[in-house]
């Protein structure tokens, strides 16, 4: 068995005075053409020796049969439509379905994104997508090779066809601003180069707004900063813009907000109210309600709670207090709260008022909770569980919940056999 040569060279780097080899540095250069080829090669070795395994067609068939299982997701409401992922079983990503109504969706809807077709050897997907509040437009986002960068286009889904142009971002998705034809997203450097599969400094990230137009805007930067990064979302009322700063994977940040004014089709942004400018702790936008600002937090709170914040002056109070269980997710759900704990390794979901009073059970099978959907716009949610034997399957829970209210299966998963 020969293997491909791999180049060495007599890099050194001294390290406290001690001399470091490293006669493989400039493999890490993905860019370089010398570095493609070794690549090429190695996978071009492996494959020869895979292919005269005398179980890889035994093998390749069994584990053929156990993945190409039928499954779906949770339904979403977004824009007034109604969005799922669906596989057959015989796709090798999930596609995207939409329709104007649940009923219509359950019986069928129609694609609006099939990743399968975007690249020939399957190495793009669909990292995430959000819809504008009117229902017109569709911000997705592409990754390729299991890069971090995301190529952002937008859909028009009167038409299907993709919009001219497309942004560059990377650890964020698209968020519409209430005039719902410009978005933000995040962004570094260029990303001309395969630095997706990097783990060095990207360089100083910016917050910026897209305009149809292409005449993008700087937002927010932290160029003293450089691990500094900040992500948007607008409020379900379109008065704010809800900015969260943190740095690198620390799980705490800070929190700004911007007000937002829409007239004659353009949303703008007011200064930033810096609400929490200290990064103490976690905090994660719920929704706004008469001046006020609803987070999940970990402040003094290691297993979480609810806070409300006055927009004008800063003040915090408590709605939830921390329980004995882990406060895993909050979503605003109608005039209250779905909340999802975490309790002996098991998920319950409860419905509260806005004001943390009268919490209500959601009767619900066991399973671990892969997906809690809800909006202060509407008076149903839907719940997503799996368990180790079976997949997702999605549940409707009318809002506001009574007490001990079974939620009742969603029908809209594919037809077939399920395991």
């Amino acid at each position: 068995m020969t293997y491909p040569h791999t180049r060495r060279d007599d890099t050194v780097d001294i390290l406290h005075g001690t001399p470091v080899p490293d006669p493989y540095r400039w493999l890490e250069d993905a860019d370089n053409p010398e570095v493609q080829e070794w690549v090429a090669a190695q996978r071009d070795f492996t494959e020869a020796q895979l292919q005269h395994l005398p179980a890889r067609g035994w093998f390749t068939e069994l584990m053929g049969r156990i993945v190409a299982r039928p499954r779906a997701g949770v339904p979403l409401k977004r824009g007034g439509r109604w969005f799922v992922s669906r596989n057959d079983g015989t796709s090798a990503q999930d596609l995207w379905y939409t329709a104007p109504t649940l009923e219509e969706l359950v019986g069928g809807g129609e694609v609006v994104l099939d990743p399968n077709t975007w690249s020939d050897d399957g190495t793009s997907s669909l990292s995430t997508f959000t819809v504008a509040r009117d229902g017109s437009l569709m911000a997705y986002a592409r990754s390729d090779g299991g890069s971090d960068w995301q190529h952002i286009r937008t859909r028009d889904l009167r038409t299907g066809e993709d919009l001219d142009g497309e942004v560059t971002a990377k650890f964020s998705g698209p968020a519409w601003l209430p005039d719902n034809s410009s978005f933000l997203y995040t962004t570094f450097d260029e990303a001309d180069d395969a630095r997706g599969t990097a783990t060095a400094g990207l360089g100083v990230a910016r917050l910026m707004i897209h305009r149809p137009c292409g005449d993008d805007e700087l937002l927010l930067t932290f160029p003293d900063e450089p691990h500094t990064m900040a992500s948007g979302e607008v409020s379900h009322d379109d008065n704010w813009l809800v900015v969260s700063i943190f740095r690198g994977t620390e799980n705490v940040n800070r929190l700004w907000v911007y007000p937002i004014t829409t007239a004659h089709g353009r949303s703008t942004l007011g200064e930033p109210v810096k609400l929490l400018d200290t990064a103490d702790a976690e905090y994660t936008f719920i929704r706004t309600d008469g001046g006020h600002l609803y987070l999940h937090t970990d402040l003094d709170a290691p297993l979480g709670r609810v806070i409300r914040l006055n927009l004008a002056g800063g003040e915090l109070t408590e709605v939830v207090p921390e329980s004995d269980a882990t406060l895993s997710a909050v979503e605003a759900a109608g005039d209250g709260m779905l909340l999802a704990y975490l309790d002996d390794a098991q998920h319950r979901v409860e419905y509260r008022n806005l004001d943390g009073s009268d919490p209500r059970p959601v009767d619900l099978p066991a399973g671990a909770l892969v997906a809690l959907d809800s909006s202060p716009l509407r008076d149903e949610a839907f719940v997503g569980l799996s368990t180790i034997a079976t997949p997702t399957a999605s549940f409707h829970v009318p809002l506001p919940v009574a007490e001990a209210a079974p939620a009742t299966e969603e029908p809209g998963r594919p037809k077939g056999p399920h395991p």
